[in-house]
């Protein structure tokens, strides 16, 4: 099965992507950190109200398909629309944004690896 060098960067990137989504702290509260694994049960000490918390869990779930869909997208050899690489990067600045303007709640290393993750596979691919 041979890939092209556009595919396997692809590949690569989004399983880095995926691992510091799943793995590393997004969110520091005060002195806790958590990462994807801890932040549904924890949404509702994060923000307060309904909508607030709806979009919590919008943004991180896209934080967890984005790259899953281009990675199985660059296994499978499918081409791969822009906005594809548009979103993540989209995503995890809203998220960043967010979180520097709360009151409590700051971005973790892992939202800042992926953010710079996904900038880099959106110019590697798009530009």
């Amino acid at each position: 099965m041979k890939h092209s060098r556009s595919s396997v960067v692809t590949l690569v990137g989004s399983a880095a992507m995926l691992a510091s989504a799943l793995l590393l702290p997004l969110v520091n509260l005060m002195s806790y950190s958590f990462t994807m694994f801890d932040l549904p049960h924890k949404i509702e000490r994060l923000v307060k109200g309904d909508v607030n918390q709806l979009v919590g869990y919008v943004l991180l779930a896209l934080l967890a398909l984005a790259p899953l869909l281009s990675g199985l997208m660059a296994l499978l050899r499918k081409r791969q629309p822009r906005w594809l690489f548009i979103v993540p990067v989209v995503v995890a600045a809203v998220l960043l944004v967010l979180l520097l303007v709360a009151s409590v709640p700051s971005p973790a290393i892992g939202l800042w690896i992926y953010l710079v993750l996904a900038v880099f596979l959106a110019l590697f691919n798009v530009f």
